[in-house]
């Protein structure tokens, strides 16, 4: 964060030396990078003020007809942060695709009742196809 003020003076002061400024350019972005990991640690580290009411959790596709391990960590997380705001609400988004028995937003509920959530918290979306598949009215 000290470097930034000095980086335009020192620039020209050796502008004629081209691994100066490469090391200057290369020092530079270290900088930027070490300030943006600080700033996300403050800002993760405040408090949550909002309490989210709506939990999305993304398909992926399934293995033999079965949560493969992407889905698997996309429904555990979902499932900490449910831990966290119980009276979210948990929505599956998952169509079938071709090579699938079933939708993956059945497979997910599956998975999510067996980790004793409630039905009343779980909603299913069954129709998409990708993530940029159009909005739909939930």
């Amino acid at each position: 964060m000290v470097f930034a003020p000095l980086f335009p003076v020192l620039w020209l002061l050796w502008r004629s030396v081209l691994i100066v400024k490469l090391m200057l350019a290369i020092y530079g972005y270290v900088a930027v990078l070490i300030d943006a990991y600080l700033l996300a640690t403050v800002i993760n580290a405040l408090p949550l003020t909002i309490k989210p009411t709506k939990i999305l959790i993304l398909g992926a596709g399934l293995i033999k007809g079965g949560v493969g391990p992407v889905l698997r960590r996309r429904l555990l997380g979902g499932l900490a942060l449910y831990q966290r705001f119980p009276k979210a609400e948990l929505i599956m988004s998952g169509g079938q695709g071709d090579d699938e028995p079933e939708p993956e937003a059945v497979a997910m509920h599956r998975f999510v009742r067996q980790k004793a959530v409630p039905e009343s918290a779980i909603r299913l979306e069954t129709n998409s196809t990708n993530t940029a598949t159009k909005r739909s009215s939930m």
